[in-house]
């Protein structure tokens, strides 16, 4: 008996040498999970045990997943030393990135889906300016950048830019609006039930003449153009005419002056639709500054409900975008680009919804 324990002591100790060269050899070479490991026979060769002290090793790596074996296949090193991972950057183009303006919830939004993913965010902010917007991405894709997420200066300016690096193998996702002329993958609002929204709400106030009012120019930006279409769907829904004297797309140095030119027609508007809360706010001013009352001379409504617009007097009644979900939405077709599961470009347009305050509800304060 004594002979046999001694046998199996011998045993036991060549099967752990077995097992501690393959932990060893592992380290060493700084393998990873998925790399291939010495054959049976190398290791019966290289350490001078048997086939059973060998299989017996195999079996106690394998169930402590520092192994796996494919049958015929040979062995190979467990998930008990995986892969690093590997950190993917995306950049994130913002043309601002001031709080007032939904920048940080859109980044909050990217943020938010990439955060238990091995992909890291850089913020690169242009400035509404379409030079620094090419300089920026130019930049990117020199240092290697082959996915942008961008939320673009315009949608006139740059697209060409835009064109030829997709072409060169560069995918983008845009936020809010997309260059013109091309097909692209884009997460936005639903701006034309928007507009739509923003006019009925007018409407139904009982407001006659509604004027629409711009900062930008009309093919600045797809979103423009989708709210005013929203505009005249709602006037032509309840029979209102639409008159070409209502309708302003300007520029911000110009705003103020062509606003007063509107505003001095003899049917001149009693409700303004201001394409963004920027332009609701600077109506307001004018209209104080002007002593025209609001809501109940002039009525105005605005654009993507930001947080300014509850700090005026009136406050100023808005269309809400959900700013975090693009820039979530986005972040996850990027992921889906990045892992080859988006063959095809895509819209994703998100629901909006109306947000009436102070400066449009003329019905409540007449009641009142």
């Amino acid at each position: 008996d004594a002979v046999k324990d001694e046998k199996n002591m011998g045993n036991n100790f060549k099967y752990m040498k077995v097992e501690e060269y393959i932990l060893d050899y592992i380290q060493q070479k700084s393998l990873v999970e998925g790399d291939k490991l010495p054959t049976g026979n190398e290791l019966i060769q290289l350490l001078g045990v048997s086939k059973i002290s060998i299989q017996r090793a195999m079996r106690d790596l394998v169930e402590k997943k520092a192994v796996y074996q494919i049958r015929g296949g040979g062995s190979y090193v467990g998930p008990l030393f995986p892969k690093e991972k590997a950190i993917t950057y995306v950049p994130l183009i913002l043309s601002h990135g001031k709080k007032v303006t939904g920048g940080l919830d859109i980044l909050s939004g990217v943020e938010s889906f990439f955060k238990d993913k091995s992909y890291y965010i850089t913020t690169h902010l242009t400035q509404k300016n379409p030079e620094t917007e090419r300089a920026v991405i130019n930049q990117l894709v020199n240092n290697g950048a082959k996915y942008i997420i961008s939320f673009p200066n315009s949608s006139e300016e740059n697209w060409r830019f835009y064109f030829d690096h997709m072409r060169n193998g560069v995918s983008f996702v845009f936020i809010d609006h997309k260059p013109q002329n091309i097909s692209v993958n884009l997460v936005s609002s639903d701006n034309v039930e928007g507009g739509y929204l923003a006019t009925e709400h007018l409407i139904q106030q009982g407001y006659k003449r509604i004027g629409l009012v711009s900062m930008y120019p009309e093919n600045s930006s797809t979103t423009l153009t989708q709210r005013y279409l929203g505009y005249q769907i709602a006037l032509k829904k309840y029979n209102m005419e639409l008159s070409e004297d209502y309708i302003m797309f300007s520029c911000p140095e110009q705003f103020m002056n062509q606003l007063s030119t509107m505003l001095s027609l003899t049917n001149a508007p009693d409700a303004i639709f201001a394409a963004n809360d920027f332009a609701a706010i600077e109506c307001l001013h004018y209209f104080k500054q002007n002593g025209i009352a609001v809501p109940n001379d002039m009525g105005i409504i605005g654009y993507d409900d930001l947080e300014i617009t509850y700090l005026e007097h009136p406050s100023i009644s808005s269309v809400k975008q959900q700013f975090f979900e693009q820039g979530y939405q986005a972040a996850k077709m990027m992921y889906d680009i990045i892992q080859g599961k988006h063959p095809f470009t895509e819209t994703i347009s998100l629901p909006v919804q109306l947000m009436p305050k102070e400066s449009s509800l003329r019905q409540l304060v007449e009641k009142a």
